[in-house]
């Protein structure tokens, strides 16, 4: 235990000396440093030269160490000099690499930029800056999806500049630069190694999403490769509110908890009496942090839990405590700023926790399964190696549970309980997310029956999350408690471990007190309760929910014989999906938000289905084609028809980009007026007009793709953006627009739907598509009025207001659904 002790007294010198030095941002002088050394150097001689007391004077000294390594603090980054930054809110146009890994920010992404300036012909310095973008354009990579930002890019970028001052300023970096989009310049700068694994892991992360939806595609990116850019809004909200915010960070506890994993089933499958079972955990941990970026959090668990396994593999497990302290100063040492950090901690107390607790954890749940009596004699192996397994979760979750507490300021009502049934599915889908990532780096489609167990064990999840997030009895203010919560936490896992001993002491004293009061001796009567766990049942209904998630896969509904076509709620533009009855689908339009275009996709699409095979761009505007981009790059898509129509934007330079890299010429056509596209034996889809041939368009708008859908005796009529100069085009070209729904012009704008024109469709439904954020108040007044003169209130559905509609016709009769 001497090992324990230095290194314990070493940490607190550190603490000592960053409390005391911490209002000086010189720390102390070379005097102060130079007299406390002399004094440790006199008190550990005078010690030494008695043969009396050294111990105590090696630890004086390694506190006072410890007290000058605090105080000096780490070797900061040269500061910068505020004559190299632009003025403040100057628009300016800069460089700069990325060198840390990018991080979600709502719906932009940050990226801390290094910017070089010339201080002259010889010397450079480098100011940081955080930029907030939405896009990639201009990408020297083609293969680059418009989202794919990586650690060694560099990027070109403009905006203005906003420096970092004041209550409101980032602290670490110079200034911030909102934009829409930064060109790529260049790839492959900073370390090579990590600008390699940045690749890897970027690859790895599309295709997990690509595989099993943006929802749990997100959460397998964030806890497999440590990609959180991915995650839906709503499920870091969902996770927060439920406690469960921790888990979507790789740190201390994912690493002990796939060490551990592996540690079990290693030594299940081998046995342990040879060491080698101790092999396979640590490349599991190594590969695992390499696949998180390496990133310093990672790098520093996979090195205490590399310290664990050392301890385990000279015979020292019994005494796990030194080398992992060993470990944790020799990182104070080298960065003593670490001891602040919520990472190092949460590391720390993970693998502490794993090592202290899981092997107790698991003997009380294997011996139960091995005397019961109930559970058959083939089952039993299995259950205990999954308890084995399972024992890690609980440990780790046990001993970060109240750090994850005072960290986060706040503690869930339902935080622990809620932890306690989703981490023990955290390793089964770790592991099916990885199964996922190795096909993807071997077949290039996915598969469904590959991520069938990551997509039910991510659902169980999030059934958790969203389950806990709704009930009653908000986030409790964690401040002026939270300390004594730690402190009452850990000192109750102390007296577990210490029961034995604790027990004998309280008897003694029980003994005392009965003969100081009762004047005479006596034995206590202890009674005999059975230590039985009931830590396998929990498991089972654990792993029962989970199995039952995965069940709902096969439960989906069977092919609908009737034609289902979905106007989705965006917050501007279109968004129109069609299904037939063979299951063919025809993609109109994808609205101005791409995030939002994949997710109104992905909430109507079967589990693992990513297929489109037709998708129509009626109009090179941003409200249309805005979300196509992400579309094509996230879904199997088929044929593209493209309107055609050119647009000084940047949004179509990026678009028409896109498809000749991804699609190819061979499967992107024109729309042309009277093209056919037979999507079913029964179901046509007709372009009816892409410009106006005789009368003289009034806009831009006017030169939309109008289409219109067949099925038996219903059709629908989509008109795009065109305004009445187009539609008396249409009327007097004698096209077929009397239709049974009309899906209403420029979003109910003023300058369509003519009274002449509604005459001439007659329909029965009117669809108007318009969200809550468009700027220009549709759908006008005059609009809904001639609406509302020709149809009854309730035959028209304004997306807006009624969310998503979904009219369904088998070809006689017409059925509408709305989202509110």
């Amino acid at each position: 235990m001497k090992l324990l002790k230095a290194a314990t007294v070493f940490t607190l010198g550190i603490l000592v000396g960053q409390t005391l030095f911490s209002a000086s941002s010189s720390g102390p002088s070379g005097l102060e440093v130079a007299i406390g050394l002399l004094a440790a150097v006199a008190v550990i001689g005078a010690a030494t030269c008695a043969r009396k007391h050294v111990g105590l004077a090696v630890l004086l000294l390694l506190a006072l160490l410890g007290i000058v390594r605090g105080a000096v603090g780490s070797e900061s980054a040269a500061a910068f000099q505020w004559s190299d930054l632009p003025r403040n809110e100057e628009r300016v146009t800069l460089e700069g690499t990325l060198l840390r890994d990018p991080a979600a920010s709502n719906v932009r992404t940050r990226l801390r930029l290094h910017v070089s300036v010339a201080q002259d012909e010889q010397s450079t310095t480098a100011y940081p800056v955080d930029v907030y973008t939405e896009r990639l354009h201009d990408r020297i990579d083609a293969t680059r999806r418009s989202d794919d930002f990586r650690y060694g890019d560099r990027y070109r970028f403009s905006g203005r500049f906003l420096i970092s001052t004041g209550a409101t300023g980032r602290g670490d970096t110079a200034g911030t630069i909102f934009t829409s989009s930064v060109e790529l310049i260049e790839t492959g700068g900073g370390n090579g190694l990590r600008s390699a694994i940045a690749g890897y892991r970027s690859s790895v992360s599309y295709f997990l999403v690509d595989s099993l939806g943006s929802k749990t595609g997100g959460l397998a990116a964030a806890m497999l490769v440590g990609d959180r850019t991915k995650l839906l809004p709503e499920t870091i909200d969902d996770f927060r509110a439920s406690g469960l915010a921790h888990v979507l960070a790789i740190s201390g506890l994912h690493i002990a908890m796939v060490g551990g994993i592996v540690v079990a089933l290693s030594a299940w499958a081998v046995g342990r009496q040879k060491q080698l079972y101790l092999i396979a955990p640590a490349m599991a941990v190594w590969g695992y942090a390499a696949m998180a970026g390496l990133s310093p959090s990672v790098t520093r668990a996979a090195i205490m839990f590399t310290v664990y396994m050392a301890a385990r593999l000279f015979g020292r497990q019994r005494s796990v405590l030194p080398p992992l302290a060993l470990a944790a100063t020799v990182m104070l040492a080298i960065d003593p700023e670490i001891i602040s950090s919520v990472s190092f901690q949460l590391s720390f107390a993970a693998v502490l926790g794993i090592a202290l607790f899981s092997a107790r954890i698991a003997a009380m749940g294997s011996d139960w399964i091995e005397s019961s009596r109930r559970i058959p004699s083939i089952a039993k192996r299995p259950l205990v190696g999954i308890v084995y397994g399972m024992s890690v979760s609980l440990a780790a979750t046990v001993a970060t549970a109240p750090l994850v507490a005072f960290y986060f300021g706040e503690i869930p009502v339902w935080g622990i309980p809620s932890t306690l049934l989703l981490v023990p599915a955290l390793p089964l889908f770790i592991g099916g997310s990885a199964l996922v990532a190795v096909a993807g780096a071997v077949i290039a489609t996915p598969i469904a029956a590959v991520g069938a167990i990551a997509l039910g064990i991510g659902n169980y999840m999030s059934f958790i999350a969203e389950t806990f997030a709704s009930l009653p009895l908000g986030p409790v203010d964690a401040e002026g408690w939270s300390i004594a919560l730690i402190a009452g936490w850990y000192g109750v896992l102390v007296l577990m471990l210490n029961r034995r001993l604790v027990s004998v002491k309280l008897g003694r004293v029980y003994d005392a007190v009965l003969r100081i009061f009762v004047r005479r001796p006596g034995a206590r009567k202890t009674v005999a309760r059975s230590g039985k766990s009931r830590y396998a049942y929990t498991v089972v209904v654990i792993w029962v929910a989970a199995a039952a998630s995965f069940a709902g896969l096969a439960l989906t509904d069977t092919p609908s014989q009737d034609l289902t076509i979905t106007f989705f709620e965006t917050n501007r533009g279109d968004m129109i999906l069609v299904e037939t009855p063979s299951g063919t689908r025809l993609l109109i339009d994808g609205g101005d938000d791409s995030d939002l275009a994949v997710q109104n996709l992905e909430s109507v699409l079967p589990p693992l289905d990513r297929r489109i095979d037709v998708l129509l761009s009626t109009h090179p505007d941003a409200d249309h084609l805005g979300g196509l981009q992400r579309i094509v790059e996230r879904f199997d898509v088929g044929t593209i028809i493209d309107s055609g129509v050119p647009h000084d934007s940047a949004i179509y330079e990026s678009w028409t980009h896109l498809i000749d890299e991804f699609a190819g010429d061979e499967r992107v056509i024109t729309a042309l007026a009277g093209v056919v596209v037979a999507l079913d034996d029964e179901i046509a889809l007709t372009v009816l007009q892409t410009s106006c041939t005789l009368v003289e368009c009034s806009n831009f708008n006017d030169e939309s793709v109008v289409t219109r859908l067949d099925f038996r005796d219903v059709s629908f009529l989509l008109m795009g953006d065109i305004t009445s100069s187009a539609e008396t085009d249409l009327l007097l070209t004698n096209q077929r627009v009397k239709s049974t729904v009309l899906k209403v012009g420029h979003h109910g704008s003023r300058t369509s739907t003519s009274p002449v024109f509604l005459n001439a469709v007659d329909p029965a439904l009117a669809i108007v598509t318009t969200g809550i954020k468009n700027q220009f108040g549709h759908p006008h007044d005059e609009v809904m009025n001639r609406l509302y003169e020709q149809l009854p209130e309730e035959a028209v559905y304004v997306t807006r207001d009624r969310g998503t509609v979904t009219v369904t016709t088998d070809g006689e009769r017409v059925w509408v659904e709305t989202e509110r």
